[in-house]
């Protein structure tokens, strides 16, 4: 059995807090099992001002997330991994300043931007594992089965040639990913003799992400 905690907190200049936290528990099931949990969380502070929606600090970030892992030895030779590991990353707007395009100087002052839209990235992603391995002595085979979700969407915003008008971009899309790798791999020959390895693998994967671009009026959004 075993567990850990870290934690941290820390200041960013001219913008808002950072903390973030990890935990660790490791706990012995059977002789044959044991799994083990880990946990995250961490917010970067953000330093931009979005003067159009008076909201400060938007390019904040933050990351969530989790892992846990269950090992089974059944019996001799025999490992069985089974895992699964899950994200979640949430930004606030962009990491940019307005300009003034002749000078190249901040337009609305020092870290600052001027966004009458809602800026966002947000990203979810999970991973599913699954390896298997058998120790024949003469050979060891071997398995692992993967499967990835992804889903994100991202918006974003800028100037229009009409008045009263602003652009507006939105992009969001996923990815499926499937994996499998089957292998027999000969005991270490120790420097002398024949090693030889034999396998197959597999992969498909499907994605697809879609993309909108709006004229947007800023007295009716619309």
């Amino acid at each position: 059995f075993g567990a850990a905690v870290e934690a941290s907190v820390g200041a960013v200049n001219k913008g808002g807090i950072d903390y973030s936290g990890k935990a660790m528990v490791n706990v012995p099931i059977a002789d044959w099992a044991a799994l083990r949990v880990v946990g995250n969380y961490r917010k970067d502070a953000g330093f931009i001002d979005n003067l159009a929606l008076d909201d400060n600090d938007v390019n904040f970030a933050k990351n969530r997330g989790g892992r846990a892992t269950l090992e089974l030895r059944p019996v001799d030779d025999l490992v069985i991994k089974l895992s699964a590991f899950t994200q979640r990353l949430d930004v606030g707007g962009e990491s940019s300043v307005d300009a003034i395009r002749a000078t190249l100087t901040p337009a609305f002052g020092d870290l600052t931007q001027w966004r009458p839209l809602p800026e966002l990235i947000r990203d979810r992603f999970n991973l599913y594992n699954a390896t298997v391995s058998y120790d024949f002595g003469f050979a060891t085979l071997f398995s692992t089965s993967s499967w990835t979700d992804q889903k994100y969407a991202r918006t974003s915003s800028g100037p229009s040639f009409a008045p009263g008008t602003r652009l507006s971009f939105a992009s969001e899309g996923g990815n499926k990913k499937f994996v499998q790798e089957v292998r027999l791999q000969s005991a270490s020959a120790d420097k002398h003799g024949l090693e030889w390895q034999i396998g197959a693998y597999y992969t498909n994967e499907r994605y697809n992400r879609t993309s909108t671009d709006l004229i947007v009026d800023l007295d009716t959004r619309d």
